[in-house]
C-alpha cells in the first residue's frame, strides 16, 4: 500500500481514496511490532507527505498531513528523519495557514508535542531558525 501511495500520479487520484489511505496507513505504521521495518516505512511515507507540500502540488489537505504526522511520529527514531527533511517548517506552515481551524492546530501542537521529547527538538525551538 505505501509503494503504491508513493508511486502513482497525483493527477490520477482520488482525494477521497487517498486521504483515507494515507491517514489509515499512517496508523497502521505507528502500531507495527516490527521496529526496523516501521521505522523504515515511516521514513518513506514522511518524506512523500514533506516533498509533496514543499512542490506545492500536494492533493493532500493539512487537516490529512497533520493527521499522519501525528500518527507517524510516536515511532522512536523517526523524530531526528523529520526535523532533518524540515518538518517543524511543514507543521508551522499548515498552522499559519489554518488559524481557525481548531483540529489541525490540535494535531500540528500534537506533533509539536511528541517532538519536544527529542533533544533536536530543543535546540531548535530556542533557535530562531523555525520561523
Amino acid at each position: 500500500m505505501l509503494q503504491r501511495l508513493t508511486s502513482v500520479k497525483e493527477r490520477h487520484m482520488n482525494p477521497v481514496i487517498i486521504y483515507s489511505a494515507t491517514r489509515v496507513l499512517s496508523a497502521i505504521i505507528s502500531d507495527f511490532d516490527l521496529k526496523v521495518s516501521k521505522l523504515e516505512d515511516a521514513k518513506i511515507l514522511v518524506g512523500f507527505l514533506i516533498n509533496s507540500f514543499n512542490k506545492g502540488e500536494s492533493s493532500f489537505s493539512d487537516y490529512i498531513l497533520a493527521v499522519s504526522f501525528s500518527h507517524v511520529l510516536l515511532i522512536p527514531g523517526l523524530y531526528s528523519y523529520f526535523l532533518s527533511h524540515k518538518g517543524c517548517q511543514v507543521l508551522i506552515s499548515i498552522m499559519s495557514r489554518n488559524t481557525k481551524d481548531l483540529q489541525i492546530t490540535y494535531y500540528c501542537l500534537l506533533c509539536l508535542w511528541s517532538l519536544s521529547y527529542e533533544s533536536d527538538m530543543i535546540e531548535l525551538a530556542s533557535s530562531s531558525s523555525v520561523s
